[in-house]
């Protein structure tokens, strides 16, 4: 248990100076209903702060914003109608982003989500987008290596773009660039 007279007690300084970014102490809290007692640990903390890491990562490779996926949004507003069950509306985002539906539809709904839960998933996703024109460069050059099957190229490339800070996800639909941080 955390208290402070127990000297357990934990500021949002010290998760920060450990390199737990706030929003993951948020995304942690999330996870157990506001009836349930939250049982602390650095090491789940730090899996909430990956966690989180890994659905911004996730998102980052995602196309602009297009239709939603109702049918999740409408789980999502459930779970929350259901005494605020913040744990079981995680489970639905993260059901989303798993999901077979197109990114851009996934995106928008996760925009709606992330309205009501503030993990800046939106504040991420742009973050990641403004890639500098010679990354922009690099990739249209591996896309025509892909393109005539040039594999070793396109591996050399790709490692270039990891090197400037760019991850490469290829997809059915072509190559997603996004920034790693």
């Amino acid at each position: 248990k955390i208290s402070k007279s127990a000297g357990t007690f934990i500021r949002l300084a010290d998760i920060v100076c450990g390199g737990v970014h706030p929003l993951a102490y948020r995304f942690y809290v999330l996870q157990t209903h506001y009836r349930k007692e939250l049982v602390y640990s650095w090491e789940a903390l730090q899996a909430a702060h990956q966690g989180l890491q890994n659905l911004y990562s996730e998102v980052s490779f995602y196309d602009a914003p297009a239709a939603s996926c109702a049918e999740f949004e409408t789980k999502f507003t459930e779970s929350l109608s259901y005494d605020l069950n913040t744990a079981r509306a995680l489970d639905v985002m993260q059901k989303l982003v798993g999901s077979k539906h197109p990114s851009g539809a996934k995106l928008r709904s996760l925009f709606m989500m992330d309205a009501v839960l503030g993990l800046g998933v939106e504040d991420a996703w742009t973050r990641r987008q403004k890639l500098s024109p010679e990354a922009r460069a690099v990739l249209a050059e591996r896309a025509r290596a892909r393109e005539g099957k040039d594999w070793a190229t396109a591996d050399l490339l790709r490692d270039r773009l990891n090197g400037m800070g760019v991850g490469v996800k290829d997809t059915p639909d072509g190559q997603r660039a996004a920034l790693l941080k």
